[in-house]
């Protein structure tokens, strides 16, 4: 945790907390470190359940615009030189280390297993749903590259501003959930990715920043590595299950009418079963 004032670290003890260690930071700053345990090799919930309990813990006595588990700190003995805290006679606070206990955060773990439990249940949940008739798969002759392209559009509108430190992927992943809600098959999703990813970021990017960041990258590897980890993949299970309320507007903004894709999909099952 950081940005702690030293009435929110007494907080944070007080209420059954125990950092492995406290590093002043900058005069009356403080970063708190709390170990939690590993329980899956660093992946998929443990990742999600760890960042959702700092971004909590940091709501309540931090940062709260820090919500990743893993968080870089300031080294001790060594200065902080952020313009700030330039004193008068051009030196700045060195950071301190003013404790150091080391080993796991006993309440902090337990409700590290509290969240997982609740995450893996939501995402068994949505494997379920998954699995099951909630919508048909449909049947559809609307272009991949437009649902692309109406999705992103539906998404901009709802951010505060596109621009060159927007999160990209994020933007993708969100994508090709709805697509996938929608009936599109992984490889249309990919499909869609690579053909039309670059050309998003182009849109809100000047050339020299988009060429710096992305001159290297292998768009192909991006799309199906975005698809089949996240899109059709554990991490992305929770966010499709709630993608999947909102079939109905996708449906409309890709151009489709629902009513008809479900009929086309029963003829379509109807032909299979005459010719078997």
């Amino acid at each position: 945790m950081d940005d702690l004032s030293i009435d929110k670290l007494r907080e944070l003890r007080a209420d059954g907390y125990f950092p492995a260690c406290v590093i002043e930071s900058s005069p009356e700053n403080y970063q708190a470190v709390i170990t939690i345990p590993s329980m899956s090799g660093g992946t998929g919930n443990d990742r999600s359940a760890a960042n959702k309990l700092a971004k909590e813990l940091n709501k309540k006595y931090g940062d709260p615009n820090l919500s990743g588990s893993v968080h870089g700190h300031r080294l001790p003995p060594f200065p902080n030189q952020k313009p700030k805290h330039r004193r008068e006679d051009g030196t700045y606070p060195k950071t301190e280390l003013t404790e150091a206990n080391g080993g796991m955060c006993g309440k902090a773990s337990a409700e590290l297993n509290a969240i997982h439990a609740d995450l893996k249940e939501m995402e068994d949940k949505a494997r379920q749903t998954a699995g099951t008739v909630k919508y048909p798969a449909f049947s559809h002759s609307g272009s991949p590259n437009s649902a692309y392209w109406a999705h992103y559009r539906d998404i901009a509108a709802k951010f505060s501003g596109i621009h060159e430190k927007t999160d990209y992927s994020r933007i993708d992943a969100m994508i090709g959930i709805r697509m996938r809600a929608t009936g599109h098959t992984q490889g249309e999703v990919i499909g869609a990715i690579e053909a039309n990813a670059p050309t998003m970021r182009l849109e809100n990017m000047r050339h020299e920043a988009f060429a710096a960041k992305y001159g290297n990258r292998n768009w192909k590897r991006y799309a199906a590595e975005t698809t089949e980890k996240y899109v059709f993949g554990a991490r992305g299970a929770i966010q499709y299950e709630k993608a999947l309320n909102y079939v109905p507007l996708y449906m409309k903004l890709e151009g489709r009418d629902m009513s008809q894709t479900e009929r086309t999909e029963e003829s379509k099952q109807k032909q299979e079963r005459k010719g078997r």
